[in-house]
This record gives C-alpha cells, sequence and structure tokens, in this order.
C-alpha cells in the first residue's frame, strides 16, 4: 500500500467535502485581483 492510499484509507475521516489551499504566484495575484470572475476557473483547472 502507497502512502497516499494508506493516507485516504486509514488516516482521513470519510467526509462529504474536502478544503484545499490554491497559491497564486506572486506575478499572477494583480491579475486575478482584477479579474475576480476567473477565479473559479483557476481552482476547478487546479483540481483535476
Amino acid at each position: 500500500m502507497g502512502f497516499g492510499e494508506w493516507v485516504a484509507t486509514q488516516l482521513l475521516e470519510a467526509v462529504p467535502h474536502r478544503h484545499v489551499v490554491l497559491s497564486v504566484p506572486r506575478r499572477l495575484r494583480p491579475h486575478f485581483r482584477r479579474n475576480r470572475e476567473r477565479l473559479p476557473k483557476l481552482a476547478r483547472t487546479a483540481s483535476r
């Protein structure tokens, strides 16, 4: 059993949600600050 599989089966609780933190590189932050409607697409792309 690999570490990731062990974490998923033995350590994590079975919950209907997950909390994910996404860091945006400093050079891209002004772009997303001005275009906040693009944040959901960024989050969807990052979750793949």
